[in-house]
């Protein structure tokens, strides 16, 4: 049961720590969280209980067995839940940083990147918002 106690735990931790960083995003999410936290405390005293009760009764630690493999699948998927939600930030703050470009006071770039003419346009043109010396190019 130490084994399944400690995934349990782990479980809480990253359940914790991803509801924390949706909340903000998801409306009503708190409330699953709240309702999936009591559900991962009473699940951990009750493999309390049978971890006492295993030595006695053998279906006890057959059942903790298969437990334990369905707490490493939940551990999975919230890994899996992690990665998303990192991923998606990182997109959207790359996002943010594509989005614009600004030069100021550099005369040969500025030549260089001449809209439709600049030998180095075609580099930039995907660009939706430039702004040369604080004009809008694009």
């Amino acid at each position: 049961m130490e084994v399944v106690g400690a995934v349990v735990e782990v479980i809480l931790a990253k359940v914790i720590s991803l509801a924390a960083e949706q909340i903000s995003h998801a409306l009503g999410f708190k409330e699953e969280f709240s309702t999936l936290h009591d559900s991962l405390t009473v699940i951990q005293a009750l493999l309390q209980d049978a971890d006492r009760r295993q030595e006695e009764d053998p279906a006890v630690r057959v059942w903790l067995q298969k437990l334990r493999d369905v707490a490493y699948e939940a551990n999975d998927v919230l890994d899996e839940f992690a990665y998303d939600v990192l991923r998606q930030k990182l997109e959207g703050q790359n996002q943010i940083m594509e989005k614009r470009l600004e030069m100021h006071r550099c005369l040969k770039l500025t030549e260089r990147c001449t809209k439709e003419s600049g030998p180095e346009w075609h580099k930039i043109a995907h660009i939706p918002s430039i702004q040369i010396d604080s004009q809008c190019i694009q």
